[in-house]
């Protein structure tokens, strides 16, 4: 469901296969993506038009963010298959290619149909990716590990782990940046 508080009204439903473990909005507040037992699924905010679809996973992707900054052509996923990875919903750019800079709105070109194309893959041997989150600035990446290690990376570093953070015994289930 996406539901208008102000209104009091549904916006539009949508089903997946099976729960939904996480939800993001866009910083423009144009689109909304679900993260699931069956992929990723982005939706248009307005009218609940699907825009894309992620299901290059192995397992359930538990957490979604949008990068900031990227008008909702950006987002992240983090999975149960060990891997986290940086999708970029624009338009087919290959795997490393640098992505052209951002239209000045996604509504001008929209984003019907994008093809959802790998920017940068993070994998881990020691334990699921079960949290993300990106910093205001979209600069930085937390990924939160069943272990309870959090790894922090530069988003255009190409995947190299920037830093490990050995937090506690226990799975990092919610993660987040200080908004400065």
């Amino acid at each position: 469901y996406v539901f208008d508080v102000v209104a009091g009204s549904t916006r539009f439903t949508r089903s997946t296969d099976g729960p939904v473990w996480s939800v993001a909005i866009d910083d423009e507040g144009q689109y909304v993506a679900g993260a699931g037992e069956d992929g990723v699924h982005v939706w248009d905010i307005e009218d609940g038009d699907s825009v894309a679809d992620i299901d290059a996973h192995t397992g359930t992707v538990l957490d979604v963010a949008f990068r900031p900054g990227s008008g909702g052509r950006e987002l992240v996923t983090a999975s149960q298959d060990q891997t986290s990875v940086h999708w970029h919903l624009n338009e087919r750019i290959p795997v490393g290619a640098q992505p052209p800079a951002p239209a000045p709105g996604p509504r001008e070109e929209g984003l019907e149909n994008a093809v959802p194309d790998r920017r940068d893959t993070y994998r881990t041997d020691a334990a699921s990716w079960f949290s993300l989150a990106i910093s205001a600035d979209g600069q930085r990446l937390a990924l939160g590990r069943a272990d309870g290690d959090v790894i922090l990376q530069d988003l255009e570093g190409g995947g190299a782990e920037q830093e490990e953070i050995e937090l506690h015994s226990d799975a990092v289930y919610d993660i987040g940046f200080s908004p400065e």
